[in-house]
């Protein structure tokens, strides 16, 4: 079964409460939560967060949802590779199933939404090259900050839990990317060259990815990737 997690937390250093501000009348993480709904490869998406009042509140209008399973994890709020771990465990036990791959993606991607394609693309590279970590972004040739996907062997996450150091755990899977000759990493490159940052930390960023948002709505047809291009270069 493949998995996807998206962590989710009230306080941001340069945005706060980046994940409820809205973009066309939808908050950021439900973007990012629909691109996930939408991949063909990800069996079940789970939102997890702290047990934090404030990071409780995020979560609470999907726990209805029955493609959906939440988790707030007791742990320490910045460590993030503990909660991805703590969720695995907590969904392998309560289905009574075994979870072969994790898909981590952040709320700050909300343009994955018209990009799922590329959620499925990435994950079938992991699995047919039978790797233990699969990216694609923040590497030469590599997709734009904003269209980050990640994809762990499940057993490999259980493992960098056990050796991480405390400033690798908020970044999940920064441990490995700075052992790259222990693991068999896959590099998923783009044809398309985009050099724009998509990111979403600042309210100019916010801004930036609004209007683009606007664009793709009203455009009813033409490739997306050139749309993006034309509309970023302006």
């Amino acid at each position: 079964m493949n998995i996807c997690l998206i962590p989710v937390r009230f306080d941001s250093n340069r945005l706060p409460g980046k994940a409820l501000l809205k973009i066309a009348g939808k908050k950021l993480m439900d973007y990012v939560i629909e691109s996930a709904l939408k991949s063909c490869q990800i069996d079940r998406v789970g939102v997890i967060t702290t047990n934090r009042s404030e990071d409780i509140k995020l979560i609470e209008s999907y726990k209805e949802n029955e493609s959906i399973f939440c988790y707030s994890w007791n742990g320490h709020w910045n460590d993030v590779l503990g909660r991805f771990n703590a969720a695995v465990d907590y969904f392998e036990k309560k289905e009574e199933i075994e979870i072969v791959n994790v898909i981590r993606l952040t709320v700050d991607c909300p343009l994955l939404y018209y990009f799922s394609d590329l959620i499925d693309d990435i994950i079938e590279f992991h699995i047919n090259e039978n790797l233990d970590f699969t990216y694609n972004t923040h590497f030469k040739n590599g997709w734009p900050s904003g269209l980050d996907v990640e994809v762990i062997n499940r057993k490999i996450l259980k493992e960098i839990n056990g050796f991480a150091s405390y400033t690798e755990r908020e970044h999940v899977t920064l441990y490995i990317k700075n052992n790259v000759k222990k693991y068999n990493i896959g590099y998923v490159k783009t044809k398309n060259q985009f050099e724009q940052k998509w990111s979403i930390d600042t309210s100019e960023d916010l801004e930036k990815i609004s209007d683009l948002i606007k664009i793709f709505n009203n455009s009813m047809e033409g490739n997306i990737y050139e749309i993006s291009r034309r509309a970023m270069d302006r």
